[in-house]
């Protein structure tokens, strides 16, 4: 069923969707290639710059209310059986671009509430993995997730590289140039620091990571500047 008269839709399947109660100009692009693909845009969406390509069969993308987009939204699915969650009150600066490609079957991306992007990139590609996102978590300038290798490594001849789940947790700060890669954990609270490389679990809460490890345990920090806590204008 689609709703909006205005707004142009490329439909080369059978039983694919798009609901948005907002009135979107013909500065968007939404592209169904398949069958039983479902877009649903939450109360309050922006009007402009959204691109969203699907080539596959019985794909879901959902849109929470309030989504905030300053910049250029892209999500790309090639695939069958995917699903992209973002939650409310969602942030884009500059650009949000979301790839599930490779031919991914299965695969899961979520985004939680209140999440703020300046200029972000994330990669899915393997069968049944995923990337989720807790809440209130920021991501500084070029912050990728990259949640996949893209081709095969083997060690006597067994597969070893295989991705699975890459999990952020709630009210985590990731820095400027930040790539986080497969089968990463970062934990409530954290904040990963520029130009960091992260690739393993970390169970540590609160904490400060680099690529020298973990650099600072015990911290919290918040979205207000360093001048707003120190009352100076």
């Amino acid at each position: 069923m689609f709703r909006l008269k205005k707004f142009k839709i490329a439909d080369n399947g059978i039983n694919n969707s798009f609901v948005c109660k907002t009135k979107l100009d013909r500065k968007n692009n939404i592209s169904f290639d398949g069958n039983d693909n479902h877009i649903i845009l939450g109360k309050n969406f922006p009007q402009k710059r959204i691109s969203v390509v699907i080539k596959g069969n019985n794909n879901q993308i959902t849109i929470g209310d309030n989504f905030e987009n300053r910049g250029h939204v892209v999500i790309h699915i090639v695939g069958n059986n995917n699903k992209i969650e973002i939650g409310n009150n969602v942030r884009v600066i500059a650009s949000l671009r979301i790839f599930n490609l490779q031919q991914c079957n299965g695969g899961y991306i979520k985004i939680s509430d209140n999440c703020a992007f300046y200029d972000s990139e994330f990669h899915l590609y393997d069968n049944h993995s995923s990337i989720e996102i807790g809440e209130d978590c920021i991501f500084a300038y070029n912050a990728v997730i990259h949640a996949t290798d893209g081709h095969a490594i083997f060690q006597n001849k067994k597969l070893i590289n295989k991705a699975e789940k890459c999990v952020i947790g709630n009210h985590v700060w990731i820095g400027r140039n930040a790539l986080i890669l497969k089968n990463s954990n970062i934990p409530d609270g954290c904040i990963v620091a520029a130009n960091t490389t992260i690739c393993k679990k970390y169970d540590i809460k609160n904490a400060i990571l680099t690529n020298n490890g973990i650099v600072k345990t015990n911290i919290c920090w918040d979205r207000c500047t360093i001048n707003e806590v120190l009352n100076e204008k």
